[in-house]
């Protein structure tokens, strides 16, 4: 396993973490990257390539390199969902709050 290290400063000092989600829309060809509910970034490309899978989803390990590299942190409560999730839905996941709806 080979562990990767920075001098950045976590944003949270507390221990709380972040909420991070990751939006694939294969209709407009976008994903986003929303931060504690927030839009942070989008990006736009037209790659029609299947990835044929044979294993288990991972998460936290690189894919470059033989998948050699894995996120050296910590992630808990991971959810994948078969379509994309709207912004409100990404709004009510970052909160702190129980809500079996989801």
């Amino acid at each position: 396993m080979t562990t990767v290290t920075d001098d950045q400063v976590l944003p949270s000092a507390d221990g709380s973490g972040q909420h991070l989600a990751v939006v694939f829309d294969s209709f407009t060809h976008q994903v986003r990257l929303y931060v504690d509910g927030q839009l942070t970034s989008t990006a736009v490309g037209m790659d029609h390539t299947r990835w044929p899978s044979s294993a288990g989803l991972q998460v936290g390990r690189s894919a470059q390199d033989g998948g050699s590299e894995y996120f050296a942190g910590a992630l808990d409560e991971i959810r994948v969902y078969d379509g994309v999730v709207d912004p409100i839905g990404i709004a009510r996941m970052s909160q702190l709050t129980e809500d079996t709806d989801l």
